[in-house]
């Protein structure tokens, strides 16, 4: 099973700091474990290089590449026993951008978290099988009161995310035996992160020709609630992407301090009254009867995480999230009510059974 790693800290000896590399400047982790690590913290990742580095950057892209043709053969191999007639799907490069509030350490273990939580709860290996996932860390502080200094290296990561898009443009893009799709799990401020990056990318040379990503999914997002609207400052994310879905919950307390912090609802708790004029391809996912803290407390018990966190942890919001992954019609996705056809529906949760979906 492959670990890898891209992030702009900058790099001190073997460790990276809270800081963010100058000019876009990118480096490059992996490594090979059989399984799950028993503890978050026990993931180990070895350096290859940085961007700087044409060794270290050929290096990075060949294991990517041959991780793609791996999954692009399993993948082969599973339509031909279900005698399917149709192609067989793609597999999925799917990049993670966590939230402010995340050292190097705390990114790892939301990596390790989200990959462990999606193979129970899919079972066996299929989503290993179908995704490909990559750690994108960008330099937050890991310190609960360094929002604002957060919000700044947030801000200052474009450059490093355009260079990371040109990179898996090139991993991706006309590969032999693997035509790839790429997708994007931000959560809360990595969702400010993709938004200041793919809007600067917007009318620059270096912008990918159409849309590059197929999916990007928005978890907790912790940006301004007009975000996606036509005139909103997050026209690149739906500029580059085939769909965007966003998922919420107006029971995110911690969203609820980031709007007093920013001045304005945030995305990720509060739809916007312009939610339907957004462009055709952006759709929420209302969350908040599984991201609440009494059924989240009735699914986890004690261990329940909290609502800003959970689309990570619960198991109908992960099956949706990869049921969006695999690019399955939004109205053919089991478990949503649609509330208004193609943009608005609910993540519905049976009273009684949550602990059994567990």
């Amino acid at each position: 099973m492959k670990w890898f790693v891209i992030t702009n800290r900058v790099k001190s000896g073997n460790k990276f700091g809270n800081e963010p590399e100058p000019n876009g400047k990118i480096h490059f982790l992996q490594n090979d474990l059989a399984t799950f690590p028993r503890k978050d913290k026990d993931l180990k990742v070895k350096y290859i290089g940085d961007s700087d580095s044409k060794v270290a950057l050929r290096n990075f892209v060949k294991q990517v590449q041959a991780e793609l043709k791996n999954r692009a053969k399993i993948l082969k191999s599973k339509a031909g026993r279900l005698d399917r007639q149709d192609s067989p799907p793609k597999p999925s490069l799917v990049v993670y951008a966590h939230g402010y509030n995340n050292g190097w350490t705390d990114a790892l273990e939301e990596y390790c978290e989200l990959r462990r939580n999606f193979h129970k709860t899919l079972g066996a290996q299929e989503y290993e099988d179908q995704c490909l996932t990559v750690l994108f860390t960008w330099p937050s502080a890991g310190k609960t009161l360094a929002y604002l200094e957060d919000r700044d290296d947030a801000r200052g990561s474009y450059l490093a995310v355009s260079n990371m898009v040109h990179l898996l443009f090139r991993v991706t893009n006309n590969l032999e035996d693997c035509i790839s799709n790429v997708s994007v799990i931000a959560h809360s401020m990595g969702n400010y992160v993709f938004r200041e990056a793919l809007t600067a990318l917007v009318g620059s040379s270096r912008a990918p020709a159409g849309t590059f990503l197929d999916q990007f999914i928005s978890i907790g997002a912790d940006v301004g609630n007009t975000s996606l609207e036509p005139n909103g400052k997050g026209f690149g994310i739906f500029r580059f992407s085939n769909r965007v879905s966003v998922f919420l919950s107006p029971a995110d307390s911690t969203l609820r301090k980031s709007k007093r912090k920013n001045g304005r609802a945030r995305l990720g708790r509060t739809l916007s009254q312009g939610f339907r004029t957004t462009p055709r391809n952006v759709l929420f996912v209302d969350c908040r009867e599984w991201a609440n803290k009494d059924s989240l407390e009735e699914l986890f018990g004690k261990r329940a995480p909290s609502v800003h966190s959970c689309y990570r942890s619960v198991p109908a919001i992960l099956t949706d999230m990869y049921h969006t992954i695999r690019a399955v019609d939004r109205e053919m996705i089991p478990g949503r009510e649609p509330i208004e056809s193609n943009k608005l529906y609910h993540l519905k949760a049976t009273l009684g059974t949550r602990r059994e979906n567990s």
